[in-house]
């Protein structure tokens, strides 16, 4: 019997050694991304890592217990607390999506891809997802999207001074017979 308690107990300390090393390791992990994790209940933030906090410049103690509409954009507002109501009710909207994000200095916006689903965090339903900076990547493809639009017009310009040219060149040269003969 004796025996059969230090062998329980040996195995309930094995288990709660590996559970805390699990936990060390995810809570390494979540404060270690570069994207930002975020756990949102009856619309108040409940969590966020340090890359969260950064990326709307606030601290972490700040947005936590924040609603979460606060750092969203006016724009994208509404868009955003729908597909959170409609997500805790239950029903089936996207789990990834853009929006753009309102920083504490009220006027940067920073465009993030989310990431998101439900979970159980403290026996109640809540939002957990993360967050990513897609800012830059947006801007470039801007960009992109700005020189493929101007050389395609200068390439249509190309093609009407050339054919301009080309009436030009025959004109002349029908001059030129009319005068050589």
């Amino acid at each position: 019997q004796i025996a059969k308690l230090k062998k329980s107990k040996t195995e309930r300390k094995r288990a709660e050694e590996e559970l805390k090393q699990s936990e060390e390791k995810f809570r390494s992990l979540v404060h270690n991304i570069q994207d930002g994790v975020f756990i949102i209940q009856n619309g108040k933030i409940k969590f966020v890592n340090e890359a969260f906090a950064r990326m709307v410049g606030y601290s972490v103690e700040e947005v936590v217990g924040m609603d979460f509409r606060q750092l969203v954009a006016p724009e994208d507002r509404e868009m955003v607390a729908d597909r959170y109501r409609r997500r805790q009710a239950g029903e089936d909207v996207p789990r990834e999506y853009e929006f753009r994000m309102l920083r504490k200095d009220g006027v940067t916006r920073v465009i993030v891809n989310m990431n998101v689903g439900l979970v159980t965090y403290r026996d109640e339903v809540a939002s957990m997802g993360t967050v990513k900076d897609i800012t830059e990547s947006k801007q470039a493809e801007e960009e992109l999207k700005r020189k493929t639009e101007q050389l395609i017009s200068s390439q249509e310009e190309l093609k009407k001074f050339f054919a301009e040219s080309e009436e030009s060149r025959k004109s002349l040269l029908s001059i030129l017979e009319d005068v050589t003969e």
